[in-house]
């Protein structure tokens, strides 16, 4: 089944919002107040109308959202999954211990794909990715036929999922996989490399919010690439560390990170610099 990207998705608007002062205009002109003063004592009334009603619109529009997938969160979340989406055995499709919102809104996404008892690619990956709470991401390739090896990628640390791990994977496939396919679970190689850059500023009061808010938006990234055939090159760095007040990125001995299907990259060290104002060689 081809995934949809739900981050990529328009913002949903379910409840049309509209500012405090359209809807004061629209109750004077119904109600007939177009020479309405603040000293009037209906001016109050209208006023505090209008904000309850920007209020409930807000409201409504959070509670429409709260049974969306693509927005729900927490509990709201976990009442979704937990009633529209189920395991080939008809149980339904929990949240995994210390599994976050946005893991497993993408796994209730993938889950339909787990129906399947043919043995397709998406369905060992999601239930690979339903074994155990660490697996991360999981990535299933047949070099030969009736034999599956699944590449994991673990939460913790660098990513590298432990044996014990990768065995409890290949048990829990077990008997959900075709009789025929030979199951083979294997950690991922990672990829280590380290970012090191020095930023050049337009001149502003306030230099080391615009250094954090680098760092933040490249950790951000960085921690996006880091899956099974993450690539991270010089343009993309470049892009993401430009933010607000940023003149220029200078990137130090850095090389292309591009990985196999069976490999992971992780950032071990970032080092960024503030190398002065734009244009001043002071």
């Amino acid at each position: 089944m081809a995934g949809i990207d739900l981050g990529l998705l328009p913002e949903l608007s379910a409840v049309k919002q509209i500012t405090h002062e359209d809807i004061q205009k629209e109750m004077t002109k119904v109600g007939k107040l177009d020479e309405l003063t603040p000293s009037d004592p209906a001016f109050r009334v209208i006023l505090s109308g209008s904000y309850r009603e920007s209020l409930l619109r807000q409201e409504a529009d959070e509670q429409v959202r709260s049974v969306v997938l693509a927005t729900a969160h927490g509990s709201d979340l976990d009442n979704i999954g937990v009633t529209y989406y189920r395991h080939v055995d008809g149980t339904p499709v929990t949240r995994l211990e210390g599994e976050s919102d946005e893991d497993y809104r993408l796994r209730l996404h993938d889950s339909p794909g787990g129906l399947s008892t043919a043995g397709p690619v998406d369905a060992y990956e999601f239930h690979s990715r339903s074994a155990h709470p660490n697996i991360k991401q999981a990535l299933c390739t047949s070099p030969r036929p009736v034999e599956i090896v699944m590449y994991l990628l673990g939460r913790d640390g660098n990513g590298v999922v432990s044996d014990a791990q990768c065995r409890l994977v290949e048990s829990y496939l077990w008997n959900r996989r075709p009789v025929t396919d030979k199951v083979t679970a294997i950690s991922a190689v990672i990829t280590n490399y380290t970012v090191t850059a020095t930023i050049m500023q337009v001149k502003n009061p306030d230099p080391d919010s615009i250094m954090e808010r680098a760092r933040v938006s490249l950790n951000s990234y960085l921690s996006l690439q880091h899956r099974l055939k993450g690539k991270i090159t010089l343009s993309s760095l470049h892009a993401v560390m430009m933010v607000a007040g940023v003149d220029e990125v200078q990137l130090t001995g850095w090389k292309d990170v591009v990985c196999a299907q069976h490999q992971a990259p992780y950032c071990t060290k970032v080092t960024l610099t503030f190398g002065g104002w734009a244009g001043n060689d002071d």
